[in-house]
Order: C-alpha cells, then sequence, then structure tokens
C-alpha cells in the first residue's frame, strides 16, 4: 500500500493530507483520466451519476462513502469552530438556523446534535460558515450575479440563496455533477435564479460580481487553472477561493504525476488575478490552507 502511494503521489504530504480527507484511495483514483482530484474518482462520479438517477440513491447519497470520499466529511470539530465564528460575524444566521437546516432534509445529511442550535450537520455549517465569511467581507457589496467553480450537490448554493440577497447564480463543475445540482435545488423553492455550465459552455459575454471556489480551482491541474483565470476569475469584480496550493507550505503546490506540472504559484496569481489579498483558513482544515480575497476594499 505504501508503495502504491508513494508511487502515486511524489510529495507524502500530498498523501497523508489526501488519505485524511478521504479525497482518494486506492480503489478510487485513477491517474489515467485525471484533471481534478474529484474527475480522477470514479467511484465518486459514479455514485454522483447513481443518485442522479435512482431515486433510493438519492434519498441518501449523503451517506455514500464513495460520495464521502470528495464531500459531506466535515467534521464535528471543524464545526464547532465554524459556529463560534459565525457567532462573532454575523450572529444574524445562528438566529435564523431553521433557514439553513433546509439543507439537511434532502439527502440522508449526517446530523449532530449541537448545543443550542438542535440536529443539523457538520456541512451545512461549513456551509453557512462561508457564508458568513462572504457577508462580512463584503458587506452589502456582493452584487447580484455569483458563480461558484465546483459546486458539490449545490448546498453552498442553497445555503447563499437563504442568507444573501442576489439575482443570478452559476455553478460551474463536471457535466455529471451539474445534474446532481439541478435534481437536488430543484427540490426546494428559490430565491434567485440559477444556470449551470461547464468551462467549455461558459459564454464570452458573462461578468460576475462575485465568484467562490471551496479549494476546487486550487485543486485542478495548471491548464485548467489558467482558463479558469481567462475565461471567469478575471471577469469577476470580487473573488473568495479557499486554497490549498500555491504558496510553498500547501498540500497541493507540487502537483500530481498525472499533470505533469504544478499548479499555479501564489506569485504567478498575483500577475494574472486582480489584485488580492490573503487571510488565513478559520478554521484551519489543513496547515498551508489560505484564502484569496479581492474586491473587498481592505
Amino acid at each position: 500500500m505504501k508503495y502504491f502511494f508513494s508511487q502515486l503521489f511524489k510529495d507524502p504530504a500530498y498523501v497523508r493530507y489526501a488519505i485524511k480527507k478521504k479525497f482518494i484511495s486506492p480503489k478510487s483514483y485513477s491517474l489515467e483520466s485525471a484533471s481534478s482530484i474529484s474527475d480522477g474518482n470514479h467511484y465518486y462520479l459514479q455514485a454522483v451519476i447513481k443518485a442522479t438517477n435512482n431515486r433510493k440513491a438519492f434519498s441518501n447519497f449523503k451517506r455514500d462513502p464513495a460520495y464521502n470520499e470528495i464531500l459531506e466529511h466535515a467534521s464535528h470539530e471543524e464545526a464547532l469552530a465554524s459556529i463560534e465564528i459565525i457567532k462573532n460575524q454575523t450572529p444574524e444566521l445562528i438566529t435564523n438556523i431553521n433557514d439553513f437546516r433546509i439543507n439537511d432534509s434532502v439527502g440522508g445529511a449526517r446530523c449532530v446534535e449541537f448545543d443550542g442550535l438542535g440536529m443539523i450537520s457538520p456541512s451545512t455549517i461549513r456551509y453557512m460558515k462561508v457564508a458568513s465569511d462572504i457577508i462580512s467581507l463584503f458587506q452589502n457589496r456582493i452584487g447580484e450575479n455569483i458563480v461558484e467553480i465546483g459546486t458539490g450537490y449545490g448546498g453552498q448554493y442553497l445555503i447563499l440563496d437563504r442568507a444573501i440577497n442576489f439575482s443570478n447564480y452559476t455553478l460551474m463543475d463536471l457535466n455529471e455533477v451539474l445534474e446532481l445540482n439541478v435534481k437536488y435545488l430543484e427540490s426546494f423553492v428559490l430565491n434567485s435564479y440559477y444556470k449551470y455550465s461547464t468551462l467549455n459552455q461558459l459564454g464570452s459575454e458573462h461578468n460576475f460580481d462575485l465568484v467562490i471556489s471551496n479549494f476546487a480551482f486550487s485543486e485542478l491541474p495548471r491548464d485548467l487553472q489558467i482558463k479558469y483565470v481567462e475565461k471567469v476569475l478575471s471577469k469577476s469584480k470580487r473573488g473568495y477561493l479557499v486554497m490549498n496550493s500555491g504558496n510553498d507550505n500547501s498540500v497541493f503546490t507540487k502537483g500530481s504525476p498525472r499533470w505533469n506540472d504544478k499548479p499555479l504559484h501564489i506569485k504567478e496569481l498575483e500577475e494574472m488575478l486582480p489584485k488580492f489579498r490573503q487571510i488565513e483558513e478559520n478554521p484551519l482544515t489543513f496547515p498551508g490552507n489560505y484564502v484569496i480575497v479581492w474586491g473587498d476594499d481592505k
């Protein structure tokens, strides 16, 4: 097993992190077709397709072990830390907790009892924390058009739809994932409007007020990162990107043997993106993680 992983990933820190966070396993990761971690995990994509096309699987997809290798694995400890941050930044989100508990009503979420909050999943708390950050950073300047790179099942959008006033949301991911997004989101009545697109399908006329990515952009190979910069990030007035590559101590900075190159370094991103600043990921889910923010006038 150790030999397998030492050949698959040249950086031991990369391996330890990927196993710990259940992003990969020996049975699920493929080097032949991976364009990102989740793209290479065919067991994950099979779980996505099954949830999209099978009613019984959809009712419990958030508990599927193959799906959990990529999503729905936020820990209880991370959720506790996130709750304290939300209370300090945006206490109104805690007051309106029932507005966000709706995210756990579909898909068989694993809910936990939190003092004063009742039953709610750690993943929903994670999405609330991102919403809290965005409200705190951008105040009333968020704008009307938001785009998300790497959308999971649509949970972050659903939470933002309940927390923030905006008009349009664009979901960007693999085709299979986007199909699950539609099925999931159509289980609810939304306040805003959404559309979905792969990178190739996105029209050149698009401009965005805010781009969001929870690790997805930072886990792409270099060539795709460059295209996302050209087509999405450079056309976004504001940005909130949670990163685990780019800095010298970030776990994915060395990339993967499959990609034959490294993800964009922070110094390269400084040349390509609107002027941004780095802030700490809080709570820190792994050493070397950070958040890129621009357009917050700080």
